[in-house]
């Protein structure tokens, strides 16, 4: 079964998509907690799509891929004269969302100044833009995606508690694919629609954190073999 671009037969991803169902009409917020490439912006997708606001902007902001001095200007705008070289208002991402859906993705990377000025939009349902005193009324959702354990970040040090439980209302973990192998010949089946690439799927590196998703791991699975058998061969039964 395909849903929201997502192929789903394992009991782990049908139970995030129910959970995806039973919340996409309220207004709470999301966080969303898996490694990376299990697939944390299509759900926030499907939230969006499957919510009230889906005829509303859906943004998502890659907060680790940003700079840091670029960031709070991608968040709240500016307005003319705010610092050098702004020679008019810019509008920043989350106004421009407003009525729809915020994805915040990598949220552990924001630096802690960011961490306070997101805290408040989310506390007062209003942005600043850079340079400005007036308040814009805020309506959004946010959804929030981490690749790390933010509670760990925030024994660290690294993260604003007050923050984290803002975040963490509604928390949907993902699973990677290596517990999720049902889903692997549907995937593959799919992947032979490509006719001129062979079918692959990655190789289960376990003790290498960084391969640990389909996107990092490659294995050339040729038609002439049987697929089920070589599934069972790289994904053995986890204990």
């Amino acid at each position: 079964m395909r849903r929201f671009g997502i192929i789903v037969k394992s009991p782990k991803m049908e139970r995030v998509l129910r959970l995806v169902d039973a919340i996409s009409k309220t207004p709470t917020t999301v966080l969303l907690i898996g490694e990376t490439g299990t697939g944390k912006e299509l759900i926030a997708q499907a939230i969006h799509k499957t919510s009230n606001r889906a005829d509303k902007p859906f943004v998502a902001i890659n907060c680790g891929a940003i700079p840091h001095d670029l960031m709070e200007r991608e968040l709240f705008g500016n307005v003319k004269g705010a610092f050098t070289g702004a020679y008019q208002k810019a509008i920043g991402k989350l106004e421009y969302a407003n009525g729809g859906t915020v994805f915040l993705d990598e949220i552990s990377t924001l630096t802690p100044q960011l961490q306070v000025k997101l805290l408040r939009v989310i506390q007062e349902k209003s942005v600043e833009p850079i340079g400005s005193l007036i308040p814009i009324e805020l309506d959004v959702r946010f959804i929030a995606a981490a690749n790390v354990n933010l509670y760990e970040e925030v024994k660290k040090g690294n993260f604003r508690e007050d923050l984290y439980y803002r975040l963490n209302v509604l928390p949907i973990e993902l699973p990677p694919l290596r517990e999720r192998t049902e889903d692997i010949p549907s995937i593959s089946e799919t992947s032979r629609m490509i006719s001129f690439l062979p079918l692959f799927i990655g190789i289960v590196l376990f003790k290498v954190p960084l391969y640990i998703n389909i996107a990092d791991r490659i294995f050339f699975l040729s038609d002439t073999y049987m697929l089920d058998t070589k599934i069972k061969f790289l994904f053995p039964a986890s204990k």
